[in-house]
C-alpha cells in the first residue's frame, strides 16, 4: 500500500475511534445521569426509578436498619431506595429506638428529619421546689420560655430555657391584673416577648420585657373583644374581633382601625393575610391594605373551621366543613387570586367534626382535634394521619412530638401517631417541653420544676 493510502487509512481509523469514544462518553454521561436520578436496570430488563431517603436524627450517629438490613452509614445521611414501602429503624447504644414504615416515591426526595432517640438513663436536676403547684404554667411554642405563677399571684416567674443556665426573672403585673384571676385563653407571640390573655370577659396584652407597658385591651379601647390574633411576630400589633367586626389593634400607638370586615364569625391569619368565615357561612380572604375582601366559598355548614399556614414558601389553606377537611396549596398574594387557582391537595372525611383546627410552629403540621380524636396533616408528605389519645390536653414536646401526661407519666409519639413511648414521670395538667437547644427536657414532677439531660 502506498504511503498516501496508509495515511488515509490511519486517519479514517482515528476518526472512527474518536467517534466511538464520543458516543461511549455520551452514553456513559446518560447512564450516570439516569443512575443519579435513581434509575436502575433490573435483571428482567426493565428500567425502574428509585427515590432518595434523607434520614436525620437527634442525636446523630444512630445506626440505620432498612428492611432488616443494617447499612454502613449512620445518621445523618441519605440513601437511594427502591420505590415502595420500607421499614426504617434507628438505634443507638444507651438510647431507645425509633421505627417507621416510610413510603419512597420514584424520583422524589423523602426527608425524615424529626426522629428523636431518648437516652435510657437521664440525669435529673431540680430547678425549683413549689410549696403549691402553680395555677398558671405555660411553655412558649418557640421552646425558649417557661411562664408560671401561683393562684391569684400578680408576680409571675419567667424562666429562660433557651440556654442551659435557665435563668429566672420576676414579672410584676400588680398594676394590670385583677386581684383574682382565672385565665381561660393564653397565646404567645412568635418571639415569646408578649402574650395575650383572657380573664373573665377581658383581654390583656402582657409585655414580658416591659410589664409596665401591658394593657387591658378591653378597657383601653372600650370594646368587647371575642378573639385576638397577632399580626406580627412580636404580638405588638393584633387583629381583633368585636361584635363580629374585624379590626387592627396597634398597641404601640394605642389605636384601633376601621372595620376591615363585618359579620365575621371566626378567622385565622398569617401576617397580613386573613382567612375568615362569616356568620352566614361564607369563607373569604382579606389582605391587609386592600379595600375589599375576596369571597372564596359559600357554605351552609355551621361547623366551619379555617387555618392558614406557610411551608417551604407556599401558602396552605385548610377548611374543615364538619368532618370534611380540604387542604389547598397556592399563592395567596397573587393579584387575581381565587380558590380555583389553588391546588386541592387532599380532601379527607374524618370520623369527627373538629372543634380545633390550627397550624403548629413552622407550618408543616396542621392539627384537627375534637376531644381525644386527632387528625394531623403533614404539608411535607401531603398526607393525613388520624389517631386517638387518652388525654385531650395535648402539647408539643418539640416541633414534631405530640405529648400527653397519662397516669402521672409523660407519653410521647410522632406527630403522625407512630412511635408511642412512655418517657418519664410527670404531673398531670402541666405541659413538658424540650428546650430549643435540645439539651434538656423540662417538666413538673412531685411539686417541683425538674429538667432531665437529653
Amino acid at each position: 500500500m502506498d504511503p498516501e493510502s496508509k495515511k488515509r487509512s490511519h486517519t479514517i481509523r482515528v476518526i472512527i475511534t474518536e467517534i466511538f469514544m464520543v458516543i461511549a462518553g455520551c452514553l456513559l454521561v446518560i447512564i450516570l445521569t439516569f443512575v443519579a436520578m435513581g434509575y436502575n436496570f433490573s435483571l428482567n430488563g426493565s428500567i425502574d426509578q428509585s427515590g432518595l431517603l434523607q434520614i436525620n436524627s437527634l442525636p446523630t450517629g444512630a445506626t440505620i436498619t432498612i428492611d432488616g438490613e443494617e447499612i454502613f452509614y449512620r445518621t445523618n445521611t441519605s440513601r437511594m431506595l427502591e420505590a415502595g414501602t420500607h421499614t426504617v429503624k434507628l438505634t443507638r447504644d444507651g438510647y431507645d429506638s425509633w421505627e417507621k414504615q416510610i413510603e419512597i416515591s420514584p424520583g422524589i426526595l423523602t426527608q425524615v428529619e424529626y426522629p428523636r432517640l431518648f437516652r435510657n438513663n437521664r440525669e435529673s436536676e431540680t430547678l425549683e421546689d413549689f410549696t403549691k403547684l402553680p395555677t398558671l404554667f405555660s411553655a412558649s411554642p418557640s421552646h425558649t420560655r417557661l411562664l408560671y405563677a401561683q393562684k391569684n399571684s400578680r408576680e409571675w416567674s419567667l424562666r429562660n430555657i433557651e440556654n442551659n443556665s435557665a435563668t429566672i426573672s420576676k414579672i410584676d403585673l400588680a398594676k394590670i391584673l385583677p386581684e383574682s384571676w382565672d385565665i381561660s385563653e393564653l397565646a404567645w407571640s412568635d418571639d415569646a416577648s408578649r402574650l395575650t390573655l383572657k380573664i373573665s370577659s377581658d383581654y390583656y396584652l402582657i409585655n414580658l420585657a416591659r410589664p409596665e407597658s401591658s394593657l387591658n385591651l378591653t378597657d383601653e379601647f372600650d370594646m368587647k373583644w371575642t378573639k385576638l390574633s397577632a399580626y406580627n411576630s412580636s404580638g405588638e400589633t393584633l387583629f381583633g374581633l368585636e361584635n363580629n367586626n374585624l379590626r387592627v389593634i396597634s398597641t404601640g400607638t394605642r389605636e384601633v382601625s376601621r372595620v376591615l370586615i363585618s359579620d365575621v364569625a371566626t378567622f385565622d391569619n398569617l401576617g397580613e393575610n386573613i382567612i375568615y368565615v362569616t356568620t352566614s357561612g361564607e369563607i373569604g380572604l382579606y389582605r391587609l391594605g386592600e379595600t375589599t375582601p375576596i369571597p372564596l366559598k359559600t357554605n351552609t355548614e355551621s361547623k366551619i373551621k379555617v387555618a392558614i399556614s406557610k411551608y417551604l414558601d407556599q401558602d396552605f389553606l385548610t377548611i374543615a366543613e364538619g368532618p370534611l377537611v380540604t387542604v389547598y396549596r397556592g399563592n395567596l398574594s397573587t393579584s387575581d387570586f381565587s380558590l380555583d387557582k389553588m391546588d386541592a391537595l387532599e380532601s379527607f372525611t374524618l370520623n369527627f367534626s373538629p372543634t380545633k383546627l390550627y397550624r403548629y410552629n413552622n407550618g408543616r403540621i396542621i392539627v384537627a382535634q375534637n376531644d381525644t380524636s386527632l387528625s394531623i396533616f403533614d404539608s411535607e408528605r401531603k398526607t393525613f394521619s388520624s389517631f386517638q389519645v387518652n388525654n385531650p390536653k395535648i402539647f408539643f414536646l418539640d416541633n414534631y412530638l405530640i405529648a400527653t401526661v397519662e397516669n402521672n407519666s409523660l407519653t410521647v409519639r410522632d406527630f403522625d401517631g407512630t412511635n408511642l413511648r412512655t418517657l418519664t414521670s410527670a404531673t398531670p395538667d402541666f405541659p413538658a417541653v424540650i428546650s430549643s437547644n435540645n439539651d434538656y427536657l423540662y417538666k413538673v414532677d412531685n411539686s417541683a420544676l425538674v429538667r432531665e439531660r437529653l
